[in-house]
């Protein structure tokens, strides 16, 4: 139930913005803590959360770097936001999008994201998808009258 707007400085393989980042894009945050076991070992072991910013790659569950936050009150305010969510509340919601392209900070170069959890995130989830079933259904509206039709002339 919270929102605020975090820099994150240009860094990684994608370092140029523009290249692939447009306002109001849907990305990806790494906030979550990491637990693995070593392939030598076999030892569990745990990694924080890296706060970098891009676009999560489905295989191999890596997210493509075009930035990081790290403005230790942008950290500490993701850490209070993450941790202020009752334990048997419903699974996290966490959603991050573009908010301006282009800026420097502190000599800097990056961008800003918006970042919402809790319900904040989960309205605009919902209006995300209601926009979406409405483009969907204005390309394919012509196909209903057809159907009725079918459906007329088979009873």
């Amino acid at each position: 139930m919270a929102r605020r707007i975090v820099f994150a400085q240009n860094a990684g393989f994608h370092n140029d913005p523009q290249s692939r980042l447009f306002v109001d894009q849907w990305i990806d945050l790494d906030w979550q803590h990491k637990v693995f076991t070593n392939s030598w070992t076999g030892e569990m072991k745990g990694a924080g959360p890296s706060y970098e910013v891009g676009f999560l790659d489905h295989y191999s569950g890596r997210i493509s770097e075009h930035g990081v936050i790290r403005a230790p009150d942008d950290i500490a305010w993701l850490r209070s936001a993450i941790d202020d969510r009752h334990p048997s509340s419903a699974p996290f919601k966490l959603v991050a999008r573009i908010h301006q392209l282009g800026l420097i900070r502190d000599g800097k170069k990056g961008f800003e994201i918006e970042v919402l959890t809790g319900d904040d995130a989960e309205a605009l989830t919902r209006a995300a998808k209601r926009e979406q079933a409405i483009a969907t259904f204005k390309e394919v509206w012509w196909l209903v009258p057809i159907g009725i039709g079918v459906l007329w002339w088979m009873f």
